[in-house]
């Protein structure tokens, strides 16, 4: 036992630097942010994958985030809303698309749900799909957990470029959104920027394994640095434009919410606010427990389903919402049910 303690700290530390190099060969900026990426280190594994992407698409040393805007594949048709939301999903997660469907995304109209999807294997099934449901983004990049950053800079780019809303939020497909809730907010709130769960609020980091956790006492002792959690951030429309623009001066890292909500919201600088409302991590445990909260995290079909027949407010705001719209764009507001 006292063997593995004396080697721990040593394979540590040759790992955070081989990381750290590597990051500094190919995507910069690591003296800026202190190598403070999210709570726990990313693997190098992820990080030469990601790298390796960008390298074939004729990224360099230096390059911005010019790179990650890529062309889009399969667009759906721009609907006029008032909220845009773009679901990140990984082209299996078939199931997981089906329970949103069929749950928070039917409750109101004026709230348009777009899932966001990379190239795979699975590409003729993703067509099919898409014009089944007219609900699919896909953008022209391999679809990998490490590629998350893409599908965000995607999302900005149809959202301010294709269809746009005063309203645009970014979420995942395991997460359940109190789309009730969340227009309320909205609608009497009017917030600006970006607004999420703030990251640096936390105060008990994740960390599943020896090396990580030691990673996070390390690099906690550096000052945080501000973003909000990738599981559901919220934007407001100008704020959009100025972030897209912030995303091609940017350095790219292949930490989603760092990238867009930290380094694009710099470059842009849009400011970002933190609401308790927003799931920093946490695993919803029980239904009752979104009656308040914008979104939910680690929620699967089922579950999904449960909540669905438990809630009580599904239909409360339909006349306060029909009302809104009325003032905010006369009478060619399409009617709500």
């Amino acid at each position: 036992m006292s063997h593995l303690k004396k080697k721990t700290p040593i394979v540590f530390v040759l790992s955070a630097l081989f990381v750290i190099l590597l990051v500094q060969a190919f995507g910069g900026d690591v003296p800026a942010e202190k190598f403070r990426v999210r709570e726990r280190v990313v693997k190098s594994r992820g990080l030469e994958a990601f790298y390796a992407d960008l390298r074939d698409m004729g990224y360099a040393r230096g390059d911005k985030g010019a790179v990650l805007f890529r062309e889009t594949v399969i667009e759906p048709p721009c609907i006029p809303s008032f909220l845009r939301i773009y679901v990140a999903s990984a082209p299996r997660n078939v199931e997981r698309r089906k329970a949103i469907r069929e749950t928070w995304a039917v409750w109101i109209q004026n709230v348009t749900v777009t899932f966001v999807i990379g190239k795979s294997d699975s590409d003729f099934d993703i067509a099919r799909e898409a014009a089944k449901f007219g609900d699919i983004l896909q953008g022209n990049f391999n679809d990998s957990y490490d590629n998350l950053v893409f599908k965000s800079v995607l999302m900005l780019s149809h959202f301010t470029s294709r269809c746009s809303a005063p309203y645009l939020l970014k979420t995942d497909d395991d997460i359940f959104v109190n789309v009730p809730e969340l227009v309320q907010f909205l609608i009497h709130g009017r917030p600006q920027g970006i607004v999420g769960c703030d990251k640096s609020r936390e105060t008990k980091p994740i960390a599943s394994s020896l090396a990580s956790l030691q990673a996070v006492k390390t690099f906690r002792k550096i000052k945080p640095i501000r973003f909000v959690a990738g599981a559901g951030y919220l934007i407001e429309k100008n704020s959009a434009y100025l972030l897209k623009s912030g995303c091609s001066l940017a350095t790219p890292i292949p930490v989603e919410d760092m990238f867009i909500t930290s380094r694009c919201a710099k470059k842009a600088r849009v400011k970002t606010a933190h609401h308790g409302g927003f799931s920093c991590g946490r695993r919803l445990q029980r239904p009752c427990e979104m009656s308040h909260a914008f979104t939910g995290h680690h929620v699967s079909p089922s579950r999904r389903r449960d909540i669905r027949g438990w809630w009580p407010r599904a239909g409360l705001l339909a006349t306060e919402f029909r009302e809104f719209f009325k003032h905010l764009a006369g009478p060619s507001t399409n009617k709500l049910t």
